[in-house]
């Protein structure tokens, strides 16, 4: 299981001005080819926590690399789980 810490440190390393999310995404899976998106986007968002004071131009490439990789359904879940709901029905009036 790669590091979630490497990751991030290859995130900010590779982050540049104009860069795609997608293919930021594929470049830090080049340096880790054993971590799965879901652990690349965890990096991504580490690495805008530890970075937005520093340099909050970088952050907000993470940032933006780390929201498309969320609500980028590309690739299948590993574990088939997703988000439970608790759907409540409403009692019926009596």
């Amino acid at each position: 299981m790669p590091d979630i810490y490497a990751i991030a440190v290859s995130v900010t390393e590779l982050a540049q001005p104009g860069i795609k999310p997608k293919d930021l995404i594929e470049a830090v899976r080049e340096r880790h080819p054993a971590a799965s998106k879901k652990q690349i986007v965890r990096g991504a968002f580490m690495a805008v926590i530890t970075q937005v004071e520093a340099e909050p131009g970088k952050a907000a490439r993470m940032h933006e690399a780390a929201i498309s990789g969320v609500f980028d359904d590309s690739e299948p879940r590993s574990s088939g789980k997703g988000m439970k709901y608790n759907k409540k029905t409403p009692k019926s009036e009596k």
